[in-house]
């Protein structure tokens, strides 16, 4: 998505091999219509990057994200310079390290006390889950929801095995690709939330087989992850789509704005409504 009035940083360092703090890069993104130094965001996304990725691979989902959002959007790499990025407590660190820092780095452009959203994608999204204080992670603030883009975790930190106790917004898929088995990631994340209300929400791409069309676990990021894994043209069309349903669930946790399955269900357009299943409340997300 391009759009004139999306701010992006570039990417930015934290830290060094010899430091003993955090080491980390991040970029942050911002609808520059909505957010300015008169109109401070109120709410913030701290989001962990794939397996292999950087930052500004996910530049296209940062911008559909914060898109009409009074929000700002932080893609980051909690280890840069490794392909890994299962470590809990590295985005543990990661995160705490922005926030405490957050009004000397964003505090002409987010509030004082912004509503703090975590998640990410593929490994970086199961160490954002796992770095919650409910599954004895080291993240020193309770989200106020979370964004699991098919995280996929490993050993005994498999997304079935953790727990999501605030509001979450997850994204998955019916076939496996790129060696991710559906029920291991976004699915199961949207299954292990236990939330008191209905703000829990799953968006199921009907990723059928097509050669040269398939749209993979890698599709969050720009252009895919490998050869093997690659992001086709033909479905970049659930980045635009994960935008407006991330809309409706950050507004609903910070401006109290009630949803329901039928106003998910209304933001998938024409062709994709036959492809995309949503999931919500109390229902069990199946494949």
């Amino acid at each position: 998505m391009s759009s004139s009035t999306i701010f992006n940083s570039r990417t930015k360092s934290i830290g060094s091999w010899w430091s003993r703090s955090p080491r980390y890069d991040y970029e942050f993104t911002y609808d520059s219509s909505v957010v300015s130094e008169k109109h401070k965001a109120t709410a913030i996304t701290l989001f962990v990057v794939g397996t292999a990725m950087q930052p500004n691979n996910y530049s296209d989902l940062a911008s559909n994200c914060a898109t009409g959002q009074s929000m700002v959007f932080v893609a980051v790499d909690n280890n840069p310079n490794s392909m890994v990025k299962t470590s809990a407590s590295q985005t543990a660190a990661a995160f705490n390290d922005i926030i405490a820092n957050i009004t000397a780095r964003l505090g002409d452009i987010i509030a004082s006390n912004p509503a703090i959203f975590v998640g990410g994608h593929s490994a970086g999204g199961c160490s954002a889950i796992a770095a919650m204080k409910v599954n004895g992670g080291e993240l020193g603030f309770t989200p106020a929801g979370c964004l699991n883009a098919d995280p996929l975790g490993k050993g005994r930190e498999t997304v079935p095995n953790l727990r999501i106790d605030v509001p979450s917004f997850s994204i998955g898929f019916t076939i496996e690709t790129c060696s991710v088995p559906p029920t291991q990631a976004g699915l199961a994340a949207y299954n292990i939330t236990n939330t008191t209300d209905d703000n829990r929400v799953m968006m199921q791409v009907v990723n059928k087989f097509y050669p040269g069309k398939q749209i993979t676990h890698c599709i969050f990021t720009n252009g895919g992850c490998t050869a093997a894994c690659p992001a086709h043209a033909a479905g970049a069309w659930v980045r635009p789509l994960i935008g407006r349903f991330y809309f409706l669930f950050v507004n609903s946790i910070v401006k109290g704005d009630k949803t329901s399955k039928e106003e998910y269900e209304g933001a998938v357009e024409g062709e994709y409504k036959s492809v995309v299943n949503v999931f919500f409340g109390a229902e069990t997300a199946t494949v």
